[in-house]
């Protein structure tokens, strides 16, 4: 009896750490992402470190991501930061290009709107075409999901 009560207790317990793990994560990126705006309007500048910690790597970072793009008191910020990830990508510069490839696996998850879907699409499509050689030789590192996400791409551009 006892044994159940303490697999209960630490089943419960390891649930909430849990949740409280993702909330701080949520709250992290938040931060984050509102310290690397503010350093824009000061027109300082924002290291590549502080941009691929701005890329979503789960859920919830894509959640609060998308989450600024919507509102409209951050859209500015979030364009800024936006072009300047998507500056690195272009290049083809790592670890830009492959978290990027990455976060399209968040996309399909979330109800995003349109416009969204088809800005991140023509930019992801783009980013592969005029760096296809590189974009096949990193496919095989990719997470799963994003894999089957861009398994179009692999058949057109990869043999």
């Amino acid at each position: 009896m006892n044994s159940q009560i303490n697999k209960r207790f630490f089943g419960i317990l390891i649930f909430l750490i849990a949740q409280l793990e993702g909330r701080c994560q949520h709250q992290d990126y938040q931060e984050k992402f509102e310290y690397t705006v503010n350093l824009l309007q000061e027109k300082r500048r924002v290291s590549d470190e502080i941009l691929i910690s701005l890329i979503p790597r789960n859920d919830a970072e894509f959640k609060s991501y998308y989450g600024f793009y919507l509102d409209p008191e951050w859209k500015n910020g979030w364009d800024e930061i936006d072009k300047k990830i998507g500056g690195k990508v272009y290049q083809g510069k790592e670890p830009f290009f492959t978290d990027i490839m990455n976060m399209s696996a968040f996309v399909h998850r979330d109800s995003v709107d349109e416009e969204f879907l088809t800005d991140f699409y023509y930019d992801i499509d783009f980013v592969i075409e005029n760096n296809n050689d590189y974009f096949c030789k990193i496919y095989p590192t990719l997470e799963p999901e994003t894999k089957k996400s861009m398994a179009d791409w692999m058949e057109l551009y990869c043999e």
